[in-house]
């Protein structure tokens, strides 16, 4: 049997001009495109954990926090929750993506998500908490047609998914369908229903002030406020 000395292979070695010429032949996009890929391996990679509601919060609110601020960090909290062997908590982490594949431009990827998180969402028992990721995946759904520029498309997601948080009393996330509903009046021009839905916004925000913390309830006026401004 024929031995080989593997100590012996010359392996490529990598210096810093390597990765300028690396960079000079890729676009900054095609980079950074390539950067979010990374941090989102193939599900079938992924060993599946068991989160407590606690830590679910936790990254939730994260991966929502970061957003519209921090699309990179929102991915990261997001695959994290995917890795969840809860199919609520692996819905929402989907649709959150869909949603972020479509800020990156990717309509593709994004579609296919959305398609995903209702179909594991429909693994799940009926009850509140599937209705509260119902109505998330409808405002993502909305958002990411508001990018693309249906409006119409948009408003439908948005009305349904605050018909959904009526219906199980989630007022804090009526409060943010409602400011969506009027940034899609506002854009095509209808300013009463823009001021009407916003009004609603600023009238259920102070009505439940006790859901909110200092800082929420702050930072749910100001946008209001922001939006209120424009309108007139």
């Amino acid at each position: 049997m024929r031995c080989y000395n593997f100590n012996r292979l010359i392996l490529p070695r990598f210096n810093f001009n390597h990765i300028v010429i690396f960079v000079k032949i890729f676009p900054m996009k095609f980079l950074q495109y390539l950067f979010i890929l990374l941090l989102v391996p193939p599900a079938f990679s992924q060993s599946k954990v068991t989160l407590t509601d606690k830590e679910y919060q936790k990254l939730h609110d994260k991966a929502r926090g970061f957003l519209n601020s921090d699309i990179d960090s929102s991915f990261f909290y997001a695959n994290k929750i995917e890795q969840s062997n809860n199919y609520l908590h692996q819905s929402f982490a989907v649709g959150l993506k869909s949603y972020l594949f479509q800020i990156k431009g990717d309509s593709v990827t994004s579609k296919k998500l959305y398609k995903q998180a209702f179909e594991l969402l429909e693994k799940t028992p009926r009850g509140i908490e599937r209705s509260k990721v119902n109505s998330y995946l409808l405002n993502y759904g909305g958002l990411a047609e508001w990018k693309k520029g249906n409006y119409s498309k948009a408003l439908k997601y948005y009305q349904q998914g605050k018909a959904v948080s009526k219906s199980i009393n989630d007022l804090m996330q009526m409060v943010k369908f409602n400011n969506n509903i009027s940034v899609i009046h506002k854009e095509v021009g209808n300013y009463e229903y823009a001021i009407r839905a916003a009004k609603e916004s600023d009238r259920l925000t102070d009505e439940f002030e006790y859901l909110y913390d200092e800082e929420q309830f702050d930072d749910s006026k100001a946008k209001i406020n922001f939006n209120l401004g424009g309108f007139y």
